[in-house]
């Protein structure tokens, strides 16, 4: 047999096409194009495949374990290889007759057999200890133990001698011993960080933070629910410093990066209550609370939600500092704005981080909302809207409380961002905004170089300069409306019951309006619409309401020489700001 395999390593050694295949594969006829260069085990001379990790051949190989310490020289695996010297002195002095040919082929398919019946069961690869890969938790097949190894150097970085091994920092991994107690090693020294005497453990932020539990029961083996309701919890960083007492029910830690760096909280539990912690231990919000956040962030400013009785507040992350009470029924948050419904109106608003009042509370609901990437291009916005209805009708808002979308849509998102992006055509506030981007940034025709230069160094009077040259952009907008925008009047059928008609404006946003007409003038009026239409057109007033151009009034006069007028009942507080449609011109 030895004759045999020394012939096959030969065969293999020097690339002899008839019999270079894979190990674990069926033998297959070889290509007729030169093999690329193979690696091989310096000790053993072994075939090293190129998916096969480095430990998974040295965890059996006897002239590696024996080199290294890792065993007794044993007698060569059947179905091993000889080393590198080995092949080359028996190249020397063998040659490969055709009759050893095939039994040399039907040596190499047994071994391909067994090879595969067996790779399964040479190594584990739990969990990558490096997003790059080189760390690799790995399982010894002859010893069943569970450490590190370097898949670069091809060693283990820490030996294998765990029942379990968790990753996510190697200055401090999670290990699992023979008594199934955990602990913090380090996987660089092999050293403990803290003993192996816990039950239990979590890791947060990316291994920055580990939190261990004892379980304080009697039961020998307790179950899952019965560890968790009878253990006690402390929390650790990676060098085994102790941040957080071990007299918890549980612990969770949470962390945002702001403006001034990341902000850590320890959300710490006892007796169905919950309190805040900062990464140092110290008292952020006290232990009497039915539920906490984790810590967000509205316009820069982070903060916690916590739940006391059945009503939500908002409380400082940095001190637990109060900055709105705990009157509110829901609370929904985002990155740039929270809208917080009142548990007595029942009605929703928006607020930001450090309480301030963005939209009063009159909406029937408010939700976040991400616009599309044309309705962001269109607007040149970011991605921090929010959908409010009323009445059941929809309007969209930024995160500074400006009106994008008046409440005239469903609160499909679709509908919405189509919308959106109409709005640099209608919206008033977007005219204003573009606007005043022009009158900050460019000197006026009748202005001073002097008195540019100065408003670019003073808020306040830049601030004076623009509302001087705005005083008049509500007229100058609806004028614009109607240059863009044909102002083609609509009638629809009829509603008997109501005694009314509805007119649309097809061209415009704010497109509908009930006229009433007695019913029996509707007959009448319904025929003599196309020709009354015209000069009803010319007795229009308009005014800006929901943010777009839109009718205050119109007058229609029948043949008969009745007068049938049409007034908003969103006028109301405008008078000021109606203007004819015939000063718009």
């Amino acid at each position: 047999m030895k004759t045999k395999i020394t012939a096959i390593l030969l065969m293999v050694a020097l690339s002899v096409p008839a019999f270079s295949q894979i190990p674990g594969t069926p033998y297959k006829a070889p290509a007729p194009t030169p093999q690329k260069p193979k690696k091989y085990c310096d000790e053993c001379g072994i075939e090293m495949h190129n998916v096969t990790y480095a430990y998974q051949h040295h965890s059996w190989c006897p002239y590696y374990r024996a080199q290294y310490g890792d065993g007794p020289v044993t007698t060569p695996h059947p179905h091993h290889h000889p080393s590198t010297k080995q092949v080359v002195a028996a190249a020397a002095v063998s040659a490969a007759s055709e009759a050893l040919a095939n039994e040399i082929a039907n040596e190499i398919s047994r071994a391909a057999d067994e090879y595969t019946a067996n790779a399964n069961k040479t190594y584990t690869n739990s969990r990558p200890g490096e997003s790059n890969g080189k760390y690799i938790v790995g399982k010894d097949e002859l010893s069943g133990k569970i450490g590190v190894f370097n898949n670069f150097t091809h060693d283990w970085l820490l030996k294998p001698k765990y029942r379990e091994l968790k990753i996510y920092s190697l200055d401090a991994a999670v290990a699992k011993n023979k008594k199934d107690k955990y602990g913090l090693v380090n996987c660089y020294s092999g050293n403990e960080v803290l003993p192996f005497e816990y039950d239990d453990y979590n890791v947060y932020a990316q291994g920055k933070m580990v939190a261990l539990g004892k379980y304080t029961g009697t039961e020998k083996k307790p179950s899952y629910a019965e560890r968790k309701a009878h253990s006690v919890w402390g929390l650790w960083d990676t060098k085994g410093k102790q941040v957080v007492p071990m007299e918890y029910d549980s612990i969770k830690y949470s962390e945002v990066s702001y403006n001034s760096g990341p902000i850590g909280s320890v959300f710490v539990y006892k007796n169905g209550k919950v309190g805040v912690l900062d990464e140092n231990g110290a008292t952020v919000l006290p232990i009497n609370f039915n539920w906490t956040s984790n810590r967000l962030k509205a316009n820069g400013t982070p903060f916690i939600t916590a739940k006391q009785d059945s009503l939500y507040g908002l409380y400082s992350a940095t001190n637990g500092a109060q900055i709105m009470p705990p009157v509110f029924k829901n609370v929904r948050w985002t990155p740039f704005f929270i809208t917080i419904q009142h548990h007595k109106s029942m009605k929703w608003g928006m607020v930001d981080g450090s309480g301030n009042v963005v939209l009063p509370f009159e909406f029937d609901d408010m939700i976040y909302m991400t616009p599309s990437a044309d309705a962001i291009k269109a607007l040149k916005v970011p991605n921090r809207l929010c959908k409010a209805s009323k009445n059941g009708k929809w309007g969209v808002y930024d995160h500074n409380g400006v009106m994008l979308l008046p409440h005239n849509y469903s609160g499909n998102d679709a509908d919405l961002n189509k919308a959106l992006m109409l709005i640099p055509r209608y919206s008033f506030a977007h005219y204003l905004r573009s606007r005043a981007e022009i009158l900050v940034r460019t000197k006026g025709e009748f202005e001073t170089t002097s008195e540019f230069e100065a408003r670019q160094k003073d808020q306040n009077l830049q601030t004076k300069y623009i509302e001087a040259e705005l005083a008049n952009a509500d007229k100058e907008f609806l004028a614009a409306q109607l240059r863009k925008n044909a102002l083609d009047l609509v009638l629809s059928p009829y509603d008997a019951d109501a005694s009314c008609f509805t007119i649309t404006t097809p061209n415009l946003p704010t497109n509908s309006y009930k006229l009433v007409v007695k019913r029996d003038d509707a007959r009448t009026f319904k025929e003599n619409f196309q020709t009354m239409k015209a000069a009803a057109a010319s007795t229009i007033k308009c005014f800006i309401d929901n943010d777009a151009f839109a009718i205050a009034e119109m007058t229609f006069t029948m043949p008969d020489g009745n007068v049938i007028k049409y007034t908003n009942p969103d006028t109301e507080g405008y008078t000021d700001k109606i203007f004819p449609i015939e000063t718009l011109k």
